[in-house]
């Protein structure tokens, strides 16, 4: 899982890129697990990306778990953004269903948990790249990927 949360964070903000891959998107990231707050601040500690997530969240943050919306609706609260203005990407039935209930978009991933389409996500992907066309698509951004390879050049 903690592969997992470096990509999406690499996806979304660039990771160590972040001011090049991003340039004129105004984003903020957070991330919403089902295991603990403190698991979840440890494994991105750990991976050395917690500067670059915004706010993360553990199952423990709120009193209803996923499928509610309680996480997302937090996060969003917290990132200081509307619904409209956010995507909530997921593996599970939980975390699409989470997303929906929160008035979200939702982006599922085919790899982790779901590997077939869940129904009500907005857009599923298949691959990393197909992540991040489909991310910066949202934010208005044509060309994602930087020109000469770079950190997420893959």
């Amino acid at each position: 899982m903690g592969k997992q949360y470096s990509q999406v964070a690499q996806v979304v903000t660039g990771g160590p890129c972040h001011n090049s891959v991003a340039q004129g998107i105004k984003q903020r990231v957070g991330i919403e697990s089902g295991k603990r707050a403190a698991d979840c601040e440890r494994i991105l500690r750990g991976l050395g990306i917690a500067s670059e997530i915004d706010v993360y969240l553990g199952g423990d943050s709120v009193s209803r778990p996923k499928p509610a919306p309680d996480l997302a609706e937090h996060a969003m609260a917290r990132l200081g953004c509307a619904p409209a203005e956010c995507v909530v990407i997921g593996d599970a039935n939980a975390d699409i269903a989470m997303g929906k209930a929160s008035g979200a978009r939702t982006i599922q991933v085919l790899w982790g948990f779901a590997r077939e389409r869940i129904d009500g996500s907005d857009d599923v992907v298949a691959t990393w790249a197909e992540l991040r066309e489909t991310v910066f698509a949202l934010a208005g951004r044509a060309q994602p990927i930087l020109r000469d390879g770079g950190a997420l050049g893959s």
